[in-house]
């Protein structure tokens, strides 16, 4: 149950997904795992466009020795990502609002799969997989690198990338967290902030992907969704009211992919690669739901499932409409943006020459 009153959405959702994108107010930024321009594979690659702009610029954050998607935001300073490299190390890198300096620091834990990160008001936060099939949570206040561990979940509970987002009541702010556990169920972790004691729920659904958290509304009012792929590339999301325990699950659509959500007014939004390799986009809320394609068949991922259950898609809106990012189906980082979610779209593959075929991978 989460027992919380007047939250606000304080962090983006992050999700296991090839692509990470996200706004920093002066445009929009994209992290991606890829292949350096030499075609050395396994690069951390960054790219960023001014708002208005449909040139896209490449940096290279880390080399060869990536082993995960990453997952990234700002904490208002700057770009913040997480991710995983060999030998199932926990890496966090950040560079300046406008700086292509990228420092790095290796964080005390590991993680089997794409690590979630969040900022808190406080500071950083991480959520990943251990080796070990257990769930953790890293957090570092700001101005320190005195990174602190807890664990949310023991072994053998958790069998995929973590989604992660914050919500504050006014008075403390609460972590919440969603992975899929054993036997393809879908599990629901949440914690005050600052507080080692985290409650467990089980969500009346399945999961074949890692899952995706947000939230909509304010006040009492907020409502957390969940959404995951099921049984039979199904989509579906999974929403309950703060201070409430009753969660409602919806069949959003379908999908052959993790799914990426953001919210959007009084309403979610849901990206996801369909089954014909098609990018769809649902929008709505627990009750009904709509779908737009974005691009048609054999567009986007590739021909196999997306290892792992995660995702090849990431959405969220950034004042002036909704904007997509997507691994394409030749591996070439795609982008598109709609002034409104049911279009009309305009695609800029492969970043428009910055991120080509093969660019990418997912």
């Amino acid at each position: 149950m989460l027992t919380m009153c007047g939250a606000v959405l304080l962090a983006s959702a992050t999700a296991a997904s090839a692509v990470s994108m996200t706004t920093d107010g002066n445009g929009v930024i994209i992290a991606a795992e890829g292949t350096a321009q030499q075609g050395t594979s396994h690069t951390l690659n960054f790219y960023w466009a001014p708002n208005g702009s449909t040139t896209w610029t490449p940096e290279t954050v880390q080399g060869p020795g990536v082993d995960s998607p990453p997952s990234m935001t700002t904490d208002g300073n700057g770009v913040i990502i997480a991710a995983e490299v060999p030998g199932n190390s926990l890496y966090f890198y950040w560079a300046l609002t406008g700086s292509s300096n990228w420092a790095s620091e290796r964080l005390p834990g590991s993680t089997a799969f794409a690590p979630a990160i969040a900022t808190d008001g406080n500071g950083v936060i991480i959520a990943a997989e251990a080796p070990d099939n257990s769930l953790w949570f890293y957090w570092v206040t700001n101005g320190s690198s005195h990174w602190q561990a807890e664990e949310v979940a023991g072994p053998g509970t958790t069998y995929s990338a973590p989604s992660m987002t914050t919500v504050n009541d006014g008075t403390h702010t609460s972590v919440i967290i969603s992975a899929e556990g054993p036997g393809h169920t879908l599990k629901f972790y949440w914690a005050a902030n600052g507080s080692p004691s985290w409650t467990p729920e089980t969500l009346p659904g399945n999961a074949d992907s890692a899952p995706s958290i947000t939230t909509y509304g304010t006040g009492a009012n907020t409502t957390v969704v969940v959404s995951a792929e099921g049984s039979s590339n199904t989509l579906y999301s999974y929403s309950v009211q703060v201070d409430h325990t009753n969660w409602a699950p919806k069949q959003v659509g379908y999908a052959w992919s993790a799914p990426s959500s953001a919210p959007d007014g009084n309403n979610v939004l849901i990206s996801a690669q369909e089954i014909s390799n098609s990018l769809n986009l649902y929008w709505g809320n627990p009750n009904i739901w709509y779908a737009e394609q974005v691009n048609g068949s054999y567009s986007t991922g590739s021909s196999t499932p997306p290892a792992d259950g995660d995702g090849v898609t990431s959405v969220t809106t950034d004042g002036g409409g909704v904007i997509l990012a997507a691994v394409g189906y030749n591996n070439s980082l795609d982008f598109y943006w709609a002034p409104n979610v049911d279009g009309p779209w305009t695609p800029e593959i492969g970043l428009n020459g910055a991120a080509p075929a093969g660019s990418v991978l997912g």
